[in-house]
């Protein structure tokens, strides 16, 4: 799929670097952004799509509404565990763009999210 995306993982050893492998999205789109940012701890990967635009379900498209996925590494190998996008997407929100992990929180930035803390007072791309 033309631009939709991937990320490639390397292991070190032995001072080499060896192919280990390739992550795409499992709902992969033509021109997505699938790896524009990511962040990796021991066996999870957390990785942004702030220009996808589909819901958890691959539904109700929405342009750059954003998302997130999360992949667990399990005996060697990297699988799909969740796609993650807010209670209430919009248009632009490109949630996703910034991506953190601390203890048990995630942290998502979406610059373009119109809306204040309560989901409320809609201010243009206040973020």
């Amino acid at each position: 799929v033309s631009g939709a995306g991937s990320i490639l993982i390397y292991r070190r050893e032995n001072n080499f670097w060896t192919f280990e492998q390739k992550i795409v999205a499992p709902d992969r789109k033509v021109n997505g952004n699938f790896g524009k940012t990511l962040f990796c701890i021991e066996d999870t990967i957390i990785i942004g799509d702030p220009l996808n635009a589909t819901d958890q379900n691959d539904l109700n498209p929405l342009s750059d509404a954003g998302a997130v996925y999360l992949f667990t590494k399990n005996e060697e190998v990297w699988s799909f565990t969740q796609k993650v996008v807010p209670n209430i997407r919009n248009s632009g929100d490109k949630f996703g763009t910034s991506v953190d992990l601390k203890d048990n929180f995630m942290i998502i930035g979406g610059p373009g999210h119109d809306l204040d803390q309560d989901d409320a007072n809609p201010l243009s791309d206040a973020g």
